[in-house]
């Protein structure tokens, strides 16, 4: 995994940073992904992961996968 886009706790990401709160609808599939996910990296590690933490992460790896740095426009 790539070191800037590592998952963290909720606890440190929130200190981190300032987030928004969004709204949006995903698949009954996709919750349940979101579900294993979110048990297994609790089990694995100890630390929890909640759902808005992974889908944080999806979006980072995302941005990185398309080479793609929105923080440049808002500067």
């Amino acid at each position: 995994m790539i070191e800037p886009f590592a998952l963290t706790s909720q606890k440190e990401e929130n200190e981190a940073e300032e987030l928004i709160e969004i709204t949006t609808f995903i698949r009954e599939d996709q919750a349940l992904a979101l579900e294993i996910l979110e048990n297994a990296r609790r089990y694995s590690s100890g630390v929890n992961f909640d759902k808005g933490t992974l889908i944080r992460e999806a979006l980072d790896l995302m941005i990185e996968k398309y080479k793609t740095d929105f923080r440049l426009i808002f500067r």
